[in-house]
């Protein structure tokens, strides 16, 4: 029932650090599991649109992208791995943790090869 407002406010507000880790953060609770493959989707398609400065600690952008994927993981891998749509979009947000050398996301890779 709120996708249109949810549509909005990403187009709004999106690559903005604040907006995207906060959304990314939304995206764990119980509560917003009908939106969290497609806000996987939305925070994938801005990956590309990052830049150094929303990497800043100030804004938590590299925790919260890596707690979104290790919910997503703990909760969908199976799906993750059987879906070619999200696991495009779930790898794309991973890559850009990968990039940055996060360590976590370095385990969470480890754990996507070993488990197909």
């Amino acid at each position: 029932a709120m996708k249109p407002e949810f549509e909005e406010w990403t187009k709004e507000f999106f690559p903005h650090p604040d907006a995207t880790s906060a959304f990314a953060c939304f995206l764990t609770y119980p509560s917003a599991v009908d939106h969290l493959r497609e806000g996987v989707q939305k925070l994938a398609e801005v990956t590309s649109q990052f830049e150094d400065w929303h990497w800043r600690d100030f804004y938590n952008l590299e925790y919260a992208l890596m707690k979104l994927l290790g919910y997503d993981w703990q909760n969908n891998s199976s799906l993750i791995l059987s879906d070619a749509a999200v696991r495009r979009a779930f790898s794309l947000i991973l890559k850009t943790l990968l990039d940055r050398q996060v360590p976590q996301a370095m385990e969470l890779q480890d754990k996507m090869l070993r488990a197909k």
